[in-house]
């Protein structure tokens, strides 16, 4: 209990009696992502009325007001600095004497988090739908509060990032989606981001073979792919190279047909398509496989 508006000098009257103070906002170590703070208390009293009402900021007392009215007083206070931590608190006094509230404090954290994403970026020789792709970014903050990517119009959350420390996570890509943005924000709700875009030199729409076929019987391989100034295309299969025909339908298409093997067992034997482009580089897609079978007769 307070007398005059000077502490330490215990009076008769009840606690009840002296004026209550509750804070409001910004709350109990909070952050706060301007220069700026609209500091705000609750003050009521049994007498209905109080003399004044004060503020004080880091221990100085910088505003009294005494209009001598109760109910929510509000404090704009500017010019603060970021990276700071300042505590606050509220006094008031009416006929019986002066209370203060609790002390609060908030930081103010005016910059955004940067976010730096190394890969995927460039050109890719070969992708796919489904393809493993792998997202390797920083996220920097000293406040760091939550990491997520947004690609192929989903939001991802990303758990475990930390301030300035490489973050791998892997995502499947999907044709024609070929860029990402990462997002991370702080606890003082500042945003930061970055996007980031790669290309291709082939990308693989649809392949199209027997997975199982009978020896010396026919069998097709077909590739449709988008690229650009292909050619030349081969099928590479159980490493005998063939020349594949192709097309330009708005995109590749290539397909050859062979006469399978002989096999004793039944054997599984791999292939590939090589795309050769017209300054010399090549591309090659995945290996893929066909399970060559011999006659049976029952």
């Amino acid at each position: 209990i307070y007398n005059s508006g000077s502490p330490g000098t215990a009076q008769q009257y009840p606690f009840t009696a002296l004026p209550t103070i509750t804070l409001n906002s910004p709350s109990n170590n909070s952050f706060i992502n301007t220069n700026y703070a609209n500091l705000n208390a609750s003050v009521s009293s049994t007498t209905g009325s109080v003399d004044n009402v004060t503020l004080y900021l880091n221990g100085n007392l910088t505003d009294t007001n005494s209009s001598g009215l109760v109910g929510n007083y509000y404090f704009n206070k500017t010019g603060l600095t970021n990276g700071q931590t300042y505590n606050w608190k509220v006094g008031a006094c009416n006929s019986y004497g002066c209370a203060n509230s609790s002390t609060y404090k908030f930081t103010v954290d005016t910059q955004k988090p940067t976010v730096n994403i190394t890969s995927p970026a460039g050109i890719f020789n070969y992708l796919y739908t489904g393809k493993n792709m792998t997202l390797n970014f920083t996220a920097s903050d000293l406040h760091l509060n939550k990491v997520w990517y947004s690609y192929n119009g989903t939001n991802t959350t990303i758990t475990g990032a930390t301030n300035g420390t490489l973050k791998t996570v892997y995502f499947p890509y999907q044709a024609g989606q070929n860029s990402l943005t990462v997002y991370a924000n702080d606890t003082a709700g500042n945003l930061g981001k970055q996007m980031t875009n790669w290309s291709y030199k082939v990308l693989q729409k649809a392949i199209s073979y027997p997975s199982q076929a009978v020896i010396s019987s026919q069998a097709t391989y077909s590739l449709n792919f988008s690229a650009s100034m292909v050619s030349d295309v081969l099928l590479v299969f159980d490493g005998t190279p063939y020349q594949a025909t192709f097309t330009y339908p708005g995109y590749y298409s290539a397909s050859k047909t062979i006469t399978l093997p002989s096999v004793s067992v039944p054997t599984n034997k791999s292939f590939y398509f090589n795309i050769t482009f017209s300054d010399g580089s090549t591309v090659q897609t995945n290996t893929y496989h066909t399970e060559v079978i011999p006659f049976t007769i029952d």
